[in-house]
């Protein structure tokens, strides 16, 4: 209840969830929360362009403490997401970092979206799984558990909310690999990871001004800050490495490279190495220095703000990729009163909450929908047109009950969450799915239809030709009665002719039955040819 009357009113003052007059949409408390103890692989590696590389991490700058925060939104159809807020005060780790040595925070935060989206990865590892390639364990207090991989933990957290949850509020969900449903990377083939989608607040004053340049009070252009003269040398550097070390199984970044790229931590240089980072964070690429000018201004292209106009206002700058929302923000009132209950900023957590609960419903119905498709399609093989019509029919009936209902119409107030929400929808492939099999299932129908129109022709035509083929029948009938009167006369003639010896009166008495058995013939071919046509 405490968490429903703390974030409630922020949720309401941006967005109008109600549904007939009511706000169905609920938040519930999970585990209560906890500082953890992550802990970074000593070795970070990765594979890009065909080639592998390598970091060291060093020991002191292996752990990482962070808060969590662990809660349930239950959505209008009764559907629950259940949500991990992490929070992680990189400043001083990141400030304590020496001068070249590896920028140790950029990869532990590189890594933490890893782990929700694999990619750059060796792909002939893709069977070891996520927790192997990633490599970040978690401890829950020091010295008095073991460290485990973190979609261990998270398994082990969402055994203990989902008790709680039956317990405390009599609510009965699937246990972990039920409810998670495990989908095939894209990027790595083999590998399949658990379904879920981030949303990373970063609250950090400089990496705002970065984004969003001022001089003199006066926004700049992102290009002035990233000449390419500047950062062609990365690329180089890269190159460089690889040609040194060939023959190695992977290509080591090490201290030689690091004094090149920090340059001992001169301003300009971090102020570059933070530029590259951020490119690549937009874009979840952890080879992050092998960036060009060009590279790292396309990934600095944000989703909101898109007008001069928004970008004056100087809020906040969010970018997204097809698995997490991203959000820089140089203050946030709001942040800090969500963080003590969900861990981020709860403006922030509706439009990823909301984003992803469309997504799963319209991926769930892409799914039956094309499932239906080869069944429709199998009957319009075998020619159950009217089958196969009945069930687009249901299909479509479906369409609403099902999936349209459910589905939020971007119910924010204010165009800073609206446009970023209507980002989201497109880069998930939200919309675009569901124009594809509306799309197919328009198809189909047309199919049908046209398929049903020439079934109808074709049974007319049957159904002439078997009209004609009976007056057929029925003429070659009556030719064979005239034909037997044509007998019975000239069996009359011959007896007459006979009696008579007068030949000319037989020949004359034959020659209108004869007449009529021809013309009879000719009149019948002559009407089922006009009915033909």
């Amino acid at each position: 209840m405490a968490l429903s009357q703390a974030i409630d009113p922020l949720f309401n003052d941006i967005a109008d969830r109600s549904r007939q007059q009511k706000v169905p949409d609920l938040l519930f408390c999970a585990g209560p929360a906890e500082t953890l103890d992550f802990a970074m692989p000593s070795l970070v590696e990765w594979m890009t362009e065909g080639s592998a590389f390598a970091v060291a991490i060093e020991p002191e700058r292996r752990n990482r403490k962070i808060s969590l925060r662990r809660f349930w939104y239950r959505y209008p159809d009764g559907a629950f997401s259940w949500n991990l807020g992490f929070e992680y005060r990189y400043g001083v780790d990141l400030a304590a970092e020496g001068a070249g040595t590896v920028p140790a925070t950029y990869y532990f935060l590189s890594l933490l979206q890893k782990l929700a989206w694999p990619k750059e990865f060796d792909p002939a590892r893709g069977p070891e799984g996520l927790d192997a390639l990633v490599g970040l364990t978690v401890t829950r207090a020091a010295g008095e558990a073991q460290a485990v991989p973190f979609w261990d933990f998270v398994a082990e957290c969402y055994r203990a909310d989902r008790d709680r949850l039956e317990r405390d509020c009599n609510i009965a969900l699937p246990g972990f690999t039920e409810a998670v449903e495990n989908v095939p990377s894209i990027e790595m083939p083999g590998l399949t990871v658990p379904a879920n989608r981030s949303s990373f607040y970063f609250h950090d004053r400089q990496f705002f001004e970065l984004i969003e340049p001022v001089e003199n009070g006066v926004l700049m252009k992102r290009r002035t800050r990233v000449p390419d003269a500047q950062f062609r040398q990365y690329p180089e550097l890269i190159a460089q490495q690889k040609a040194l070390k060939a023959s190695s199984p992977h290509v080591l970044l090490g201290p030689d490279y690091w004094r090149s790229v920090r340059r001992q931590r001169s301003r300009p240089a971090e102020t570059r190495l933070a530029y590259l980072f951020l490119a690549g964070f937009n874009q979840n690429i952890i080879d992050f220095t092998n960036q060009e000018a060009s590279e790292v201004l396309d990934s600095l292209d944000p989703i909101y703000p898109k007008s001069e106009e928004q970008e004056e206002e100087g809020f906040f700058v969010r970018f997204a990729n097809p698995r997490a929302m991203i959000t820089f923000v140089p203050r946030s009132r709001t942040l800090e009163v969500g963080n003590d209950h969900i861990g981020t900023c709860p403006y922030a957590f509706l439009i990823h909450a909301l984003a992803m609960h469309n997504e799963a419903l319209t991926r769930e119905q892409e799914e039956a929908t094309f499932r239906a498709i080869d069944e429709i399609q199998s009957k319009i093989d075998s020619g159950s047109f009217a089958e196969a019509e009945a069930q687009i029919n249901s299909v479509r009936r479906d369409a609403f009950e099902k999936y349209e209902r459910h589905r939020y119409r971007n119910p924010f107030r204010y165009d800073t969450e609206r446009d970023v929400f209507e980002e989201l929808e497109l880069l998930r492939g939200t919309s675009r799915l569901k124009e594809a099999y509306q799309g197919a299932l328009a198809a189909l129908e047309e199919d049908v239809r046209d398929l049903n129109r020439r079934q109808r022709e074709k049974d007319d035509q049957h159904e002439q030709s078997q009209e004609r083929l009976l007056n057929l029948l029925f003429g070659i009938l009556g030719v064979s009665g005239v034909i037997q009167v044509v007998f019975q006369v000239e069996q009359f003639a011959h007896e007459r002719a006979s009696n008579w010896q007068n030949w000319t009166f037989a020949i004359l008495s034959l020659t209108m039955p004869i007449a009529m058995a021809l013309a009879l013939p000719v009149a019948i071919a002559w009407y089922v040819r006009r009915r033909s046509r």
